[in-house]
């Protein structure tokens, strides 16, 4: 299985250009970490979810900083783009009603194209189920968080 090279462990604020300040400040304070080395597990539990079985799939490990209520791991279709947003359809491959702090989620997945395939959502503390799309940075490379619409 081939990997991405290890990156930096905690991704805070990666959101598409035109993410407003709010889609930003959901994102950091969610404290969602990203990386491609499951060593983060190690010593601790965590816990395992294979979206894909490509031989090019890499780890991606979700470590939240507090609670996410109703953690979803989703499959993306993409639907349509235009000035009130992104639009994905979206498949439910993963849940479980909170993920924890300290007992980080690895899926192991493949990042297949220049549009997203994959997906993740949850409730924020003011009840709002928060949606953001998974891909691979452009310029660097590295995983990155940006928020769309279903």
């Amino acid at each position: 299985m081939k990997t991405l090279r290890t990156i930096a462990a905690l991704i805070l604020a990666c959101a598409a250009a035109g993410a407003s300040a709010g889609d930003l400040a959901a994102q950091k304070a969610t404290g969602i970490a990203m990386a491609a080395d499951s060593k983060i597990c190690d010593g601790g539990r965590c816990d395992v979810f294979t979206a894909d079985s490509s031989e090019y799939r890499t780890e991606v490990v979700f470590a939240p900083a507090s609670d996410l209520k109703d953690f979803r791991f989703l499959s993306l279709n993409f639907r349509d783009a235009n000035d009130s947003g992104v639009f994905f359809d979206e498949k439910e491959m993963y849940h479980v009603a909170a993920l924890k702090a300290g007992s980080p989620l690895v899926v192991r997945m493949t990042f297949f194209g220049d549009i997203p395939s994959y997906g993740i959502s949850y409730v924020d503390a003011t009840g709002k189920t928060v949606r953001y799309t998974l891909s691979l940075s452009g310029m660097d490379g590295k995983p990155e968080l940006a928020p769309y619409k279903n």
